[in-house]
């Protein structure tokens, strides 16, 4: 491109746009590691999943078989499956009407990119806890980068009115006791589940919990174990 643009009288090289290749290509390649991390990741997902709807009819032959030998595994079954529906349900619905309401809150703010972080809300409504926390700060950037500081208050309003209406009163109210987990079990699910499947053990963090407390109060021996986990005593 260089050689191409001296033609015309134009010069362009490394030294005049002020950049320095060896960071530049250190960086390049730091981020097609990143990538090809994600990529491998993603393509293993996809060979697991395709994979379990192969013998999506040996796991229902599976679970029929342990249901007719073990009526504490059926019940386990039943009751995991039947709670996993309910909060995956209800937090899609929670997460879609968090981030509406708060795209639509930006967009009438005049927030640059308000579909953008509307969608950002949604897909990090899922992680619990910190996820709301966390979709607030890009968002915050970019309006003191680009608006007053009036603006970025609105902004964090918006965002803190959202989020404790849909989260700490609505949604609450939908899943009743909830999967009947404490609020430590959850965040300590989060650095537990993070730690070993990374970002997408921030996502999975609650079903893997509440599968892991149901399958432990099924059990005598580890029932008091499910209630350190639960947030309620059951006598």
């Amino acid at each position: 491109v260089s050689a191409k643009l001296s033609r015309f009288g134009i010069e362009l090289n490394a030294a005049s746009l002020g950049i320095d290749p060896s960071e530049a290509a250190a960086q390049l390649s730091a981020l097609l590691r990143k990538t090809g991390s994600i990529v491998s990741t993603g393509f293993f997902i996809f060979i697991m999943v395709s994979f379990m709807v192969f013998e999506s009819s040996v796991i229902d032959e599976k679970i029929r078989y342990f249901s007719q030998s073990s009526r504490a595994t059926h019940t386990f079954v039943k009751k995991f499956a039947s709670s996993l529906k309910k909060y995956l349900l209800i937090k899609t619905i929670a997460s879609a009407c968090t981030g509406a309401l708060i795209g639509l809150g930006l967009w009438a703010l005049g927030v640059p990119y308000a579909a953008l972080w509307g969608i950002l809300a949604f897909v990090l409504n899922f992680i619990p806890t910190i996820g709301s926390i966390v979709a607030v700060f890009p968002t915050l950037f970019v309006t003191l980068a680009t608006m007053d500081i009036s603006s970025s208050i609105w902004t964090i309003a918006i965002y803190l009115v959202v989020n404790v209406a849909i989260g700490n009163i609505i949604e609450p109210r939908f899943l009743g006791q909830g999967l009947g987990l404490s609020t430590i079990s959850v965040l300590a699910g989060l650095l537990l589940w993070g730690f070993v499947l990374g970002i997408g053990g921030l996502f999975l963090a609650v079903p893997l919990t509440m599968s892991l407390q149901i399958a432990l109060a099924s059990n005598d021996k580890t029932r008091f174990i499910a209630t350190l986990l639960s947030n309620k005593v059951e006598r």
